[in-house]
């Protein structure tokens, strides 16, 4: 046994133990798997000009947000860049913002709550979902009254969570959009054990894209386990505006978090956007370029919406199975669950 292998077996082997005895160590890094590697974006491109560009108009907590964000990106290492990587240790005590903490202790305060109100057909329940409606509860109540009675889009249905949260706001029907056989069958189990109507909701298992097609994936039988690979296939892609054209829908919400297709989804609905008005929640952490990207797009077209962005997770922090790619610590994602959240700005005129 060379050395080289031995002080990798030796790190492995006292993580485990640091992690296991203490529970106070974490696993910090950035993902770079799902459509392109932030730190090199970040030396590629002008950053300032880029920085600039996302924060124009956006709130003084939209801006917290982002400073924070790339701080991270710059000081964060990357993670499951290739097969063999370095591992940051740290302490989430002295890590993870104290605002993080108390929604982390917030979280699982309530979450025996959350279980019984929401009940899933798989124990997935997240901050994002539960505490923070997709970014939903940050939007005024008139913002909220405007999207009842209309059809809501769910990009990226994963086993229902979102779409069950989501049923609070009195939409007329759900369409919830996702990729995975096994999550589908997840999803109509969630619907069962909540009694949702079927004519409530329906199901539709494809991809959102720019146009209708058919392309060949990944298939990821559960998010949470999206960094690993489960085999290839085709699989349909709708657009958002033929599935709405079609249908004659009147869409009045949009959550998009799809795994790093958020771009092309955006660009496959921009009719739906500029005819129906909808409130809109897009996952922006998948990639750099749709972090720093979509917002400056979706300004470009002129379509006077008011933007905000928020992080509505706490870090991120989740356990990674103990395998050869990783180290079974918890793994704290710093940018993880960024939500780009933007409403019609003619609302704020709405008595």
């Amino acid at each position: 046994m060379n050395a080289n292998l031995k002080e990798i077996i030796w790190n492995k082997i006292m993580t485990f133990l640091l992690y296991r005895i203490g529970g106070k160590v974490v696993h910090v890094g950035l993902f770079d798997n799902l459509g392109g590697d932030f730190k090199e974006y970040c030396f590629n491109e002008n950053m300032p000009t880029r920085v600039s560009e996302l924060k124009k108009n956006l709130d003084a907590e939209s801006i917290e947000v982002i400073d924070y964000c790339v701080k991270e990106i710059k000081y964060s290492p990357n993670l499951f860049k290739d097969e063999k990587y370095e591992v940051t240790l740290v302490n989430p005590k002295t890590y993870v913002p104290l605002k993080d903490q108390e929604i982390a202790r917030e979280f699982i305060s309530n979450l025996k709550t959350y279980q019984k109100k929401y009940p899933l057909s798989v124990n997935a329940h997240v901050p994002d979902v539960f505490m923070f409606h997709n970014g939903l509860v940050y939007l005024p109540q008139k913002v909220k009254n405007y999207i009842a009675g209309k059809d809501f889009i769910d990009g990226g249905g994963y086993v229902g969570d979102s779409a069950i949260v989501f049923f609070e706001y009195e939409p007329k029907k759900i369409y919830s959009f996702d990729i995975s056989d096994a999550n589908g069958s997840l999803f109509r189990k969630t619907m069962a054990i909540n009694n949702i109507k079927p004519d409530k909701f329906e199901l539709i298992i494809a991809g959102i894209g720019e146009s209708d097609s058919v392309i060949n994936i990944t298939d990821t039988a559960q998010i949470i386990t999206n960094i690993y690979s489960q085999g290839e296939k085709n699989v349909q892609v709708r657009s958002i505006d033929s599935f709405v054209e079609e249908r004659k829908l009147n869409v009045g919400f949009i959550k998009l978090d799809i795994e790093g297709s958020e771009t092309l989804a955006l660009r496959g609905m921009i009719e739906t956007i500029r005819q129906n008005r909808p409130v809109l929640s897009i996952a922006i952490y998948h990639n750099p370029q749709d972090f720093f990207e979509i917002k400056p797009y979706l300004d470009s077209l002129d379509i006077n919406y008011n933007w905000k962005i928020r992080r509505i997770s706490p870090a991120n922090i989740m356990q990674i199975p103990f395998s050869s790619k990783s180290w079974g610590l918890f793994h704290v994602n710093p940018i993880n669950d960024t939500y780009l959240i933007g409403y019609p700005a003619e609302l704020d005129g709405d008595e």
